[in-house]
This record gives structure tokens, sequence and C-alpha cells, in this order.
């Protein structure tokens, strides 16, 4: 199952690993800094190592043709993001993270912080995770295959282009959504870090940008 979905999935899986790879070199540099005191800044860098380590199990159960579990797990790692990205927007609510007397805000409230040009987005693709993190409607009949001599359920994993390729989406834009952040955390670093590591996540951004397009382009045809 795994070398089938690498070798006739080549594109997607290539273009994932990238994301994957490069957000773990930069959390590496992060996570072994020694040197953090801020809460703030530990809190940011501890949600985009749990983000990166939810996808990673998440993607893991793709490659081996399951599809409504990595979804679910790509809930998880969404919320890290969010978490992550209200923190960097609000530092001084890092304690609510911290501190269990105190309320940590909404997701809802937590999305309302994320970039204006990525909310829309961000709110679509959530509402069709929280589909398959529950036994909703997509959620549940995603196993189910309809034939000429009934409807088959699929027990396990199975190959599936056309799923792979759902599931991919989100997978980008996540790791679109993290790389970003991890720039931008880099600037405790140095400036030139924060430097290299804004064109690394703008290169990733502009390849899936370019991979949804075309993706978008073979549905419509």
């Amino acid at each position: 199952m795994l070398r089938r979905t690498r070798t006739e999935l080549g594109n997607e899986v290539r273009l994932i690993d990238l994301g994957l790879t490069t957000l773990m070199h930069g959390l590496g540099l992060l996570a072994d800094r020694g040197e953090w005191r801020n809460n703030e800044q530990i809190l940011r860098v501890a949600l985009l190592v749990r983000c990166f380590n939810t996808a990673y199990c998440g993607y893991q159960l793709l490659c081996l043709g399951y599809f409504a579990q990595p979804l679910a797990l790509l809930r998880s790692a969404f919320e890290d993001w969010i978490a992550e990205n209200y923190v960097q927007v609000r530092p001084h609510e890092a304690a609510k993270w911290m501190d269990r007397s105190l309320t940590r805000p909404t997701r809802g409230k937590q999305i309302e912080s994320a970039p204006k040009q990525k909310k829309a987005q961000l709110k679509t693709v959530l509402g069709t995770l929280d589909e398959f993190a529950h036994p909703g409607r997509m959620g549940v009949w995603q196993i189910a295959e309809e034939r000429e001599t009934g409807v088959y359920l699929r027990l396990g994993g199975n190959y599936d282009a056309a799923w792979f390729s759902r599931v991919a989406y989100p997978f980008l834009f996540l790791l679109s959504l993290a790389l970003t952040s991890l720039a931008r955390l880099m600037t405790y670093m140095s400036v030139e870090l924060e430097s290299e590591w804004v064109d690394k996540a703008n290169e990733f951004d502009a390849r899936s940008t370019q991979w949804v397009k075309e993706y978008n382009q073979t549905i419509e045809a």
C-alpha cells in the first residue's frame, strides 16, 4: 500500500514530504534552543511542535490508505496552529494556556485572529474536518463504495487516488500556515534566519497554491 501510494501519487507525496521535512527541520532549530525565557515564546513553539507531531501521524495513516482518520487528526493539528497564531497576535493571553484557573478563548474567538485572507478558507476547511472527527455524514459514508453487486464497506486501509488527493489539500494548507508561523518565530533566533525561513514559507505556499489550482482544474475537467 505504502509503495503504491508513493509510486502513483508522486506529486502529492513529494509536496507533503517537503512541507513536513521543512517544518521538522525548522522546529528542530527552535526546540533545541535552551534559552527560552518567555512563556509566550515557549508556548508558541510547543504548539507548533504538537501541530507537526499530529500532522505527521495523520500523514502516515494517509499513506496507508486511511482517509477519515487523518482528517480527524488534522482537525487537532489545525487547532494547535489556531492557538499558536492567537498567542502570537495576543501574547498577553499566553497565561490562559498555562494557568488552569484561567479560561481559554473558544476556537471561534481564536479563529478571528487568523489572517484576513485565510480566515474564510480556514473556516471552510474546519467545517469539513469536523464532519470527519465526529460520525457526520461525510465521515461515515466515506468508507462506503457502491458497486453493481451492492455497497462495499472499506475495512482497513484501501488505495484510492481520488481520496488521497482530496485529503492532501487540507494537509498542504496546514503546512503553509505552520511554516509561516515558524518563520515568524525565527526572529527570536536571528534576523538572517527569519528572512531565510520567510523565503522557505513563501516558496512552499506558492507550490501548494499551484498544486491546488491544477487539482481543481482536474476536477472541473
